[in-house]
């Protein structure tokens, strides 16, 4: 583990794997071997919370890869057990779950789920405030507040 600019170990890397494949503050503060108090500190810096971000989309790029890599045998699947189950009720789900998904209108793999929505929106929030003046912070954020309530 790489040290810090204090000679102490560096957590960073640990914390931000932890937190960007989802653990809470308290289970991400063990792994690291830290408080939830630090981890909480941590997350509240842009910088640190943007990293958090980016290995969370890292993530979900790798998993989206390996769901693809397998949808042509899973599609395959679907489709032998739509004829090929011994059991009516299987080829009738098989069958059903084939035609809900050849109809779905979907513009394409690349649209955003809502998390992905909230860390886009909240990474300008940061980096927005990180260029205003201190003062300005409290009106910016109820500013924003107030449009998720519209």
């Amino acid at each position: 583990m790489n040290t810090n600019a204090n000679g102490k170990r560096d957590r960073d890397a640990v914390l931000i794997v932890a937190l960007a494949r989802g653990a809470s503050y308290t289970e991400a503060a063990r792994v690291a071997g830290l408080s939830k108090s630090t981890v909480a500190r941590r997350m509240a810096e842009p910088a640190f919370r943007g990293q958090v971000i980016e290995e969370r989309e890292e993530t979900i790029e790798r998993v989206r890869g390996m769901l693809i890599e397998g949808s042509l045998a899973a599609a395959k699947t679907l489709l032998e057990l739509t004829s090929g189950a011994a059991s009516e009720s299987v080829r009738l789900a098989a069958s059903l779950r084939t035609l809900e998904l050849a109809l779905r209108r979907r513009p394409g793999f690349d649209t955003y789920s809502e998390q992905e929505v909230i860390a886009v929106v909240s990474a300008l929030v940061e980096r927005s405030i990180a260029r205003m003046p201190e003062e300005e912070h409290e009106s910016y954020l109820r500013e924003v507040r107030a449009i998720g309530s519209r």
